[in-house]
């Protein structure tokens, strides 16, 4: 009914008596044009294309991450605090992330909203020593194999990844890393992690 509403709305004018026949939200009477205004925007709230969703405030939020004073690469950084929304971003090459932050599956925004938060720092790799491009050399070759319909032997499946990160800093339960994201300054975070 509301998407009938929206449409019929939109699509024709509400000049003509018919139409409110057609769409039972508009009157028979002559509308005045704050009312057909304010027909228009509830329309837009109930279909869903002119927002709903309360999404709070975000600021920029950066940093960077070492451990054992070097650079900690492609590793996941996330703040939380127990709400449903969590910011997250990724080391580069040097150590350094930027934060988003997801609202819901169709909303993503840059920055973090501004209050205090818990981090965990993580970064699974390969193990036994394996290196990450033999392990993505045969993940690719044991999805061939899946795709072709060939038969896939146990030596095939790969074996999981591991946190290499202390417990005190990849765990949620356990980190002792925290930052106070503020408004109107820079949020730049420095993580030295140890390894011990």
């Amino acid at each position: 009914m509301v998407r009938q509403f929206c449409t019929t709305a939109l699509r024709q004018p509400v000049s003509k008596p018919s139409d409110a026949a057609s769409c039972p939200l508009l009157f028979r009477q002559k509308q005045s044009p704050s009312r057909i205004l304010s027909l228009f925007v509830a329309a837009g709230l109930l279909c869903g294309c002119g927002g709903g969703m309360d999404v709070p405030p975000t600021v920029d939020v950066k940093g960077t991450v070492t451990l054992d004073s070097s650079p900690l690469t492609d590793a996941d950084v996330i703040f939380f605090d127990g709400t449903q929304y969590t910011a997250f971003g990724k080391t580069d090459g040097t150590g350094r992330f930027t934060l988003k932050t997801r609202f819901s599956s169709e909303v993503m925004e840059s920055g973090a909203p501004a209050r205090e938060y818990r981090v965990t720092v993580s970064k699974m790799i390969p193990p036994n020593g394996m290196s990450e491009e033999d392990y993505q050399a045969q993940k690719l070759a044991l999805r061939a194999k899946r795709e072709s319909g060939e038969k896939i032997l146990n030596s095939d499946y790969l074996p999981s990844k591991i946190e290499s990160i202390p417990a005190k800093y990849s765990v949620a339960s356990q980190t002792t890393l925290k930052a106070n994201v503020k408004a109107n300054q820079e949020n730049d975070f420095p993580f030295p992690l140890t390894s011990k």
